[in-house]
């Protein structure tokens, strides 16, 4: 099945379905829909990003910013752990990897966008191959240089990474 044709769920601020959507009628700038992200983290405790890429298909919210490496949005009678495997093999090529679950939270984000994230990360090297659709290249730096970095030029990470990385930092093994 072609991926707009999949329906996922429209949600509420708790995550509970409220509808539902085939992905390609998602308006992203105003549905709430569940989005799954998962943080790439070096054996060496560094921090991997992915540039996101600007497409016409399923047009990217924050194009030629710095991002998760997985990001997927969940399709409905899909659990989150299935979404974060199936974006993880499908964007990454890594399969029976071993995921972790950070949480799950309503976000409204700093440009007015509203998502229900569920947050995992994974420990690895920044794959060879992977998907040039969902990945324009990888950005590897220390927790310390993030820190640098969101406060000198927060412009540059997507607004969802933000909220991840402001929810979540304290939770991961850095």
């Amino acid at each position: 099945m072609e991926h707009g044709n999949h329906l996922v769920d429209i949600v509420n601020e708790k995550g509970q379905v409220i509808g539902q959507k085939l992905r390609r009628d998602i308006d992203k700038t105003v549905d709430i829909y569940h989005s799954i992200h998962i943080l790439l983290i070096t054996p060496w405790g560094e921090l991997v990003f992915a540039a996101i890429p600007s497409r016409k298909d399923f047009p990217n919210l924050y194009a030629n910013q710095l991002g998760v490496p997985v990001a997927t949005i969940k399709r409905s009678n899909e659990t989150a752990d299935q979404a974060a495997l199936r974006a993880l093999s499908r964007e990454l090529f890594i399969d029976g990897a071993e995921i972790y679950h950070l949480g799950d939270k309503f976000h409204k984000l700093s440009d007015g966008h509203q998502t229900f994230l569920s947050a995992y990360y994974l420990i690895g090297s920044p794959p060879q191959t992977y998907s040039k659709t969902d990945i324009d290249g990888f950005t590897v730096m220390s927790p310390t240089e993030l820190r640098k970095q969101l406060w000198e030029k927060p412009e540059q990470f997507a607004p969802i990474l933000r909220a991840f990385w402001e929810t979540y930092h304290e939770q991961l093994p850095l």
